[in-house]
Parts: C-alpha cells; sequence; structure tokens
C-alpha cells in the first residue's frame, strides 16, 4: 500500500529519503571558528541552514571564510547561513570590528524612528552580506506593553504598534534592498509577558481584538513590506491554541492564522530555537507526528 502523505509534506517530495527530507527542515548550530565535525555531519546529512553565533566569530575575515567554507561544503545545493543582528544586546557582529547598533527601543524613541530603522537595516545588510551571511532573525515586532517583560525590553520599538510597525517595515526594507533576508519576530506577539521563554513558557492571554489591533499589527507591515520569513514564539496564546501546553510554535492553528489571515501566503515560517527552556517539560503527546513545529507547519530550528 502506498504510504500515507503527512500533510507537511508536498507531494512531489514523497519518493525522496525521509531523512534528507527532514534534514532539510533544520537549522543547526556547532561550536569553534571552523566547521567542525558535528558542522559537517549536519551539512552531509542535509540540512538546509546554519546559524552563527558569537562562539563562531572572531573577526570579520574569519567569520567571512567561515560562511563561505560551510557553503562550499553544502556545494551544489544552497545552505542558508543565518545569525541573530538584531542591535542593542542582542548582536553577533560587535564593535570594535563590526558597527555599533543600537537597540531598537533607542530607534523607535529618536526624533525620526523610520529614518533611523531603515538607516540601521542598511548597516546590517551591508555588513552581513560581506561575511556570507544570507538572513537576520530581525526585526523584533513585539510591541512592548509590559514593562515587566525584561527579554523583550529594549529590543522592541517601543510600546506604540504604529512606531513598531513604520519601524520595522523601514528596517526590512532597507535590509532585504541589499540582498539580505529579514525575520519578523516573535510571532503572535510576545511584547505582553513576564516570562523569558529562553527558560519557561509565557503565555500571552489577551483576545482576539487586542491581539489583531496590537500585537499583530507589526507582523502585517512586514508582509506588506515583503519579509522574507517569520519566527514563531514558544508562547501560549490561548485566543489561538487553547490545546494546554500547546505553544504557538507548535500550534497549525497559530501557524495557518499567520499565513492566511494575515497572507503570508508559502512565505518561510520557523520556530524560535528548540532547545529554549520553554519546551522542556512539555508532555508530548505519544502518537507521532503530533503536537511538534511538523504539525504547526514551522521550520525547527536548533542551537
Amino acid at each position: 500500500a502506498e504510504p500515507t502523505r503527512p500533510r507537511w509534506i508536498p507531494e512531489a517530495t514523497m519518493g525522496e529519503d525521509a531523512a534528507r527530507l527532514a534534514a532539510r527542515l533544520v537549522c543547526f548550530g556547532f561550536d569553534g571558528y571552523t566547521p567542525d565535525a558535528h558542522a559537517q555531519e549536519m551539512i552531509t546529512k542535509g540540512c538546509g541552514a546554519v546559524i552563527i553565533f558569537d562562539r563562531n566569530i572572531k573577526s570579520p575575515t574569519q567569520v567571512a571564510t567561515l560562511c563561505a567554507d560551510l557553503k562550499r561544503l553544502a556545494a551544489p545545493r544552497p545552505l542558508l547561513v543565518m545569525i541573530d543582528q538584531e542591535g542593542g544586546r542582542v548582536r553577533r557582529f560587535r564593535p570594535p570590528q563590526f558597527s555599533d547598533i543600537p537597540a531598537a527601543a533607542a530607534i523607535g524613541a529618536c526624533s525620526n524612528p523610520v529614518k533611523a530603522a531603515g538607516a540601521t537595516g542598511g548597516v546590517i545588510a551591508s555588513e552581513l552580506r560581506a561575511c556570507h551571511v544570507d538572513m537576520t532573525l530581525a526585526p523584533v515586532l513585539d510591541v512592548n506593553t509590559n514593562p515587566n517583560n525584561a527579554v523583550i525590553g529594549d529590543r522592541s520599538y517601543g510600546s506604540d504598534a504604529r512606531v513598531a510597525s513604520a519601524c520595522g517595515a523601514a528596517f526590512i526594507d532597507a535590509l532585504q534592498a541589499r540582498g539580505v533576508a529579514g525575520c519578523a519576530k516573535h510571532w503572535p506577539g510576545h511584547g505582553d509577558t513576564e516570562e523569558d521563554s529562553h527558560d519557561a513558557l509565557p503565555a500571552s492571554r489577551h483576545g482576539m481584538d487586542r491581539l489583531e489591533s496590537v500585537e499583530m499589527a507589526p507582523f502585517r507591515a512586514a508582509i506588506s513590506a515583503n519579509v522574507a520569513s517569520a519566527l514563531v514564539a514558544h508562547l501560549l496564546v490561548p485566543a489561538m491554541e487553547s490545546r494546554a501546553h500547546r505553544p504557538a510554535s507548535c500550534s497549525e492553528r497559530c501557524v495557518t492564522y499567520l499565513r492566511k489571515n494575515l497572507r503570508f501566503g508559502d512565505g518561510v515560517v520557523m520556530t524560535d530555537d528548540m532547545e529554549m527552556g520553554a519546551l522542556r517539560g512539555i508532555p508530548w503527546p505519544a502518537r507521532e507526528g503530533e503536537g511538534g513545529p511538523f504539525e504547526s507547519g514551522a521550520v525547527p530550528r536548533a542551537a
């Protein structure tokens, strides 16, 4: 009998080796300034993307060589190289060797935040392209309406959804015009939470009217700016996903809302880091394929 095709696997790919098909959806990280045995193994298995962290960066020349070497190892197939280069406290390219990029909050509070956001996106793109990096996991589009939200805080353009929307769109326009893909995060909005999803599973308990008018507004603007991808948070959103212990990153309902209601269509959707503390202790369903990122339709990312 013909095998049953899970709905997240395109029909044309059913003949491919299952392990390589799964590997295409994985973004991995590794240790060191050169491709180590783990990186080489993951590339050999067919992983589609790699993420660069502080632990991989010593100098501009070194990281440019590293990224080029990773792509050569994957050739002739493409390998997407990504990084977290937001500015402020979340940046992997740091001064004095790279530009001193301010936090989003400083940009949102300046006299012309939209112009500043665009200028920042342009600088980041130029430096990433020079080092063979294809994507930055930015901008942060969370509307920071909770002063106790330390994990977002100054990573956000501020507490006004209109400012966050305009700044995010300007950043994306400038970034992608220079050949670097952007990523709208953290869908469907991590701004009004108190738990840090690196350590625990937070929740956004607003109703849909509030989510639509505040949390989702910057994502609509990003999609209008043709953002290349979106990152889904490890975040409980009961108004969108009523099943207990089912974060947005593992919820088909949350991802489908992004694709259909916000018209993101077939844009790239990925999860936040699958090694984050928010996912520890979740009672995953016993049935194969239920409750994880593959069910949601988001690409898993591991550090």
